[in-house]
């Protein structure tokens, strides 16, 4: 009871007065009600959303800014992943294959197996053979060309999924682990996502990952835990910012793409109380590490139809005052937190907002919100809190379906917005996907909105303000010129 007062007090300062809450509803009304204003772009572009493969086409080249919202666990396309695994110096890479039948949440079939380089081959397993990386990454027979394509269908989640987001969080994930967490492996898929992101015309990427080595293979239990100190994960990360660092330097200087790490961690796990402490100090640091750290995000799967065991402490409320005090300590990092990724409405936002989230991941079920004049809806716009839309990840995870997102209407309502794509390698994806679907799903979906989406994805960058207007400056220079060459 103490701490829903706490909560209703935190809610009625945050919007001014109490009576405000009616007065955010009024304005909500009125933001709703707002159409966006004809410009002299809207011919052009009309006529360019009529053909799908000139629109994505024409999104390819348009400088698009950045992405907020993107795991790099879940970022590389599974094909390549086998690429990264057969190139391994540190250790030879198997895919477990059953030998029966398998259900599409199995966490153990297809997922990647690592042995040390002594060895030859895994343990036997009379469920399941083993087959090398390389021989999938060149398939030579019809079965293997089978395994390559199961593998493949593994690794990603399929539009007619009757269960998707059991599948993602407890299988897809889980199947990779002895890859991507790899560090050596981990900084190859840096190295490809900053290759990506100048592919697709971005500046900026703030990219999810923990700070924290895995142990070797063959490590005990207890091992996980002698890597969650200061020390390791500051070599670590610094080893992870040379790779970047190396990437960029291999493209042309005005291409090169400002990439920050977000420091992720699941907030159903035990080890959050230890990783949370050390990750803070990290992000708070005045060197090189430091800097290169954009800010904290809370992930967790909070969709559930069911009560399961432990899915109660899947909501931000659960860790509040343990975050609350970092924040106090730590006053400078910034904070991110997925929630409301789902359709039925819970008080995950509203909570992630009074615990300090600067940024909302998903952020689907403000929709859902019991409350006409929903008071987050209101603190969200007074306090410019931009939501990392993923419309194609809703789209595959929660059956929300593209035309139904409401990442423009939030727009209209004037909550920033960004596109992301959440985790691309997953879900078969690009940015420039993400932004030709929400055009080709949102029909009236103008010119200057396109743009703004782009611009929102650096103003509400987890960056110092000088490197902000330097960012948003050369997009400017750059979309200018984009419009130029296309008569815009």
């Amino acid at each position: 009871m103490k701490k829903f007062c706490r909560r209703l007090i935190a809610f009625a300062v945050g919007l001014g007065i109490f009576g405000s809450i009616a007065f955010g509803g009024s304005l909500l009304q009125t933001a709703t009600s707002k159409q966006p204003v004809p410009t002299q772009h809207s011919k052009q572009f009309a006529n360019i959303k009529r053909n799908q493969n000139q629109l994505r086409a024409f999104l390819q080249k348009m400088p698009k800014g950045g992405e907020l919202h993107t795991h790099l666990s879940g970022s590389i396309a599974p094909e390549r992943l086998l690429e990264l695994a057969a190139q391994s110096k540190q250790y030879r890479y198997f895919i477990r294959v059953p030998k029966q039948s398998w259900k599409s949440d199995d966490a153990n079939a297809y997922k990647f197996i690592a042995v040390p380089l002594e060895k030859t081959a895994p343990d036997p397993d009379n469920n399941a053979t083993f087959v090398a990386v390389a021989n999938l990454v060149n398939p030579r027979t019809e079965i293997e060309q089978k395994q390559r394509a199961m593998y493949l269908s593994s690794q990603m989640i399929a539009v007619n999924e009757p269960n998707p987001n059991n599948v993602f969080f407890n299988a897809v994930f889980a199947r990779g682990d002895a890859l991507t967490g790899n560090p050596e492996i981990i900084r190859q898929m840096l190295a490809e996502t900053v290759k990506n992101a100048q592919r697709h015309n971005l500046s900026y990427v703030e990219v999810m990952l923990s700070p924290f080595p895995n142990t070797p293979v063959g490590a005990s239990k207890a091992d996980e835990y002698k890597v969650l100190n200061l020390t390791a994960a500051r070599e670590h990360m610094s080893n992870l910012l040379a790779a970047v660092q190396s990437t960029n330097q291999q493209l042309p200087e005005n291409e090169r793409v400002e990439l920050r790490f977000m420091l992720s961690f699941r907030r159903t796990s035990a080890k959050l109380f230890t990783q949370l402490p050390i990750a803070f100090e990290l992000a708070a640091a005045n060197d090189a590490v430091g800097n290169a750290i954009a800010g904290i995000n809370l992930v967790g799967n909070e969709y559930s139809e069911d009560v399961q065991v432990g899915q109660e402490i899947a909501a931000p409320s659960a860790v509040e005052d343990y975050i609350s005090t970092l924040r106090r300590l730590y006053p400078a990092v910034r904070l991110s937190i997925h929630s409301g990724e789902r359709t039925k409405w819970d008080w995950h936002i509203r909570d992630s907002i009074l615990m300090g989230a600067e940024r909302i991941g998903h952020g689907v079920n403000l929709e859902a919100s019991p409350q006409p004049n929903a008071p987050e809806v209101t603190l969200m716009r007074r306090r410019k809190i931009l939501i990392e839309a993923c419309p194609i990840s809703n789209y595959l995870l929660l059956k929300l379906p593209l035309e139904k997102h409401p990442f423009l209407k939030w727009m209209r309502m004037g909550i920033p917005v960004s596109l992301n794509t959440d985790d691309a390698g997953i879900f078969s994806s690009d940015i420039t996907e993400e932004f030709t679907r929400a055009v080709l799903s949102h029909p009236d979906i103008t010119w200057d909105e396109v743009k703004q989406l782009a611009r929102n994805s650096l103003e509400y960058a987890f960056v110092d303000e000088t490197t902000k207007a330097k960012l948003i400056q050369n997009w400017q220079t750059q979309i200018a010129a984009f419009e130029k060459s296309r008569n815009l």
